[in-house]
């Protein structure tokens, strides 16, 4: 009697798989990932990630080593980049920011724009989406039931490496009470604790000096969120969120 092939919903939760395992798993990966000979890098690893992308033409385009827009020899008239590409079990890879579309939505209207780029666009789930629709500061892995911050094994709410938040431009996670402040969402209580909502520290600047950037504890706000009328509910993962209140900073 011929035995049936092992698929990944026969293998149970608790199959504790080997290094060698892992390792060659994660090679195959690397190589069905690598494009124009541009392999996927591991974020935070003991290299540092390269920035690196071919554009238009993989096989024949510019080589492009920046995130920041600028024009290259080949093409002057055309500005390039790379737009980072998150992938799966912690790797990143960088293409043509140029070639990285998604189709966005707004809200009321039934329109569906085109989008451009990776600072609008996030890879997820084999495809690219909306970033505007799919993330946000607001996700419950950047919450917290208290807001005293410790290290170690002391006593406290949350300890430091835990703090989670959003950057400005939802393309990075950052960590630690040195990147992230603590928000109270007054509306919404668990178990009678004050939960809180940490966001990336705050930029401001003057109008005399508006290309000054001031950061963190140099900044006040300005304006009182009506924060019962936005964040009286729970909003569901992957969807639109409404809870992050819109704050006005200016330097103290």
């Amino acid at each position: 009697m011929a035995t049936a092939p092992v698929t990944t919903a026969d293998v149970p939760a608790s199959t504790v798989y080997g290094a060698t395992a892992v390792a060659t798993c994660m090679t195959a990966y690397k190589t069905r990932f690598t494009e124009a000979g541009f392999a996927p890098q591991e974020k935070g690893g003991a290299t540092a990630v390269v920035v690196q992308c071919k554009v238009g033409n993989l096989a024949a385009g510019a080589l492009v080593s920046t995130l920041t827009a600028a024009a290259t020899t080949a093409v002057p008239t055309i500005v390039y980049k790379c737009g980072k590409q998150d992938l799966d079990n912690g790797l990143v890879r960088f293409q043509d920011d140029n070639l990285i579309t998604c189709t966005g939505a707004t809200p009321g209207t039934g329109t569906a724009p085109v989008l451009k780029g990776a600072s609008k666009c996030f890879y997820y789930g084999g495809a690219w989406s909306d970033r505007s629709r799919m993330l946000s500061a607001d996700m419950r892995k950047f919450r917290s039931v208290g807001k005293k911050v410790v290290a170690g094994t002391a006593e406290g709410d949350i300890n430091d490496t835990d703090i989670k938040c959003f950057n400005k431009d939802k393309n990075a996670v950052l960590t630690g009470a040195a990147n992230c402040w603590a928000y109270e969402i007054t509306s919404q209580k668990l178990f009678a604790q004050p939960q809180y909502l940490w966001l990336a520290q705050p930029t401001c600047n003057t109008a005399a000096a508006p290309t000054v950037v001031i950061a963190g504890d140099k900044c006040k706000q300005t304006n009182v969120p009506n924060v019962a009328n936005v964040c009286n509910a729970f909003t569901k993962m992957w969807t639109a969120q409404t809870c992050t209140p819109n704050f006005t900073w200016v330097p103290k």
